[in-house]
C-alpha cells in the first residue's frame, strides 16, 4: 500500500471478522504519512476483530514519508485479542518522526501477550530482527529473544512482565516496566543496551 501524504494501510482485519492465526510468510508493506495526522500501517486488526496469534517469517514493514511529521506502525491491535505474537522474520517501522516509530502495538490487550523472536531454523543464516518500539497491554506479558536483533524502545504496561534473552541476541533501546514483578534475565552472550526502569514495582535482574 502506498499513499504519499496521507494514511497508507497494507492489510486490515474489520471489525466482526474473526481468525485464528495471521501467518505472513511474504511481504506486507505500507508507505506514506508525510502530514501530522497521517500514518503508513502494515498490519491492522480493527477493535471488534479477533485474532488470537500472529505468526511472521516474512516480513512486515511500514514506511512514513517525512521524519517531521510521519507515523508508521507496522503491527497495530485495536481489538486486544492478540495474546501471542511470533517473529522468525523482519518487522519494522522506520521513516516517522521520534516516536512514532511503532514496530508491534499490542497495548490494547489485558490479559498478556507471549511475544517471541526465534531463528527460523537450526542452520539459519539470515537472523530475525524488529524494528521500531514495542508496545505492550496491562497483562502478564512474556518477551523471549533468542535470535536476532531488536532496535526500539519497549513499554510493557503493568501486569507482572518478563524479558528473557539468549544466545547472541541483542536489544537496543529502553525498557519501561510496568509496576508489577518484573523481570530481566540475560544468558549467553545476549544483551541490552538502553535504560531500564523497573517502574514502582519488585523488579529482578539475573
Amino acid at each position: 500500500a502506498v499513499s504519499y501524504d496521507s494514511n497508507a494501510t497494507a492489510l486490515r482485519v474489520g471489525s466482526g471478522a474473526s481468525a485464528g492465526t495471521i501467518e505472513v510468510g511474504g511481504s506486507v508493506a505500507a508507505s506514506g504519512s508525510t502530514k501530522d495526522g497521517t500514518v503508513a500501517r502494515g498490519l491492522v486488526i480493527d477493535s471488534g476483530a479477533t485474532v488470537g496469534s500472529i505468526v511472521v517469517s516474512g516480513s512486515v514493514a511500514a514506511a512514513a514519508g517525512s521524519t517531521e511529521k510521519g507515523s508508521a506502525i507496522a503491527i497495530l491491535d485495536s481489538s486486544g485479542s492478540v495474546s501471542s505474537l511470533s517473529n522468525t522474520g523482519k518487522i519494522s517501522a522506520t521513516g516517522g518522526k521520534s516516536g512514532s516509530n511503532v514496530a508491534i502495538d499490542l497495548s490494547a490487550n489485558s490479559s498478556g501477550v507471549t511475544l517471541t523472536q526465534a531463528a527460523a531454523s537450526a542452520t539459519a543464516t539470515t537472523m530475525p530482527s524488529i524494528v521500531g518500539d514495542i508496545r505492550l497491554g496491562s497483562g502478564n506479558d512474556v518477551l523471549t529473544v533468542s535470535a536476532g536483533a531488536i532496535a526500539g524502545n519497549l513499554s510493557l504496561g503493568a501486569g507482572n512482565d518478563s524479558i528473557v534473552l539468549s544466545g547472541a541476541s541483542s536489544l537496543t533501546g529502553n525498557i519501561a516496566f510496568g509496576t508489577g514483578t518484573n523481570s530481566l534475565s540475560l544468558a549467553g552472550t545476549s544483551k541490552v543496551a538502553g535504560n531500564v526502569d523497573f517502574g514502582g514495582g519488585a523488579g529482578t535482574l539475573t
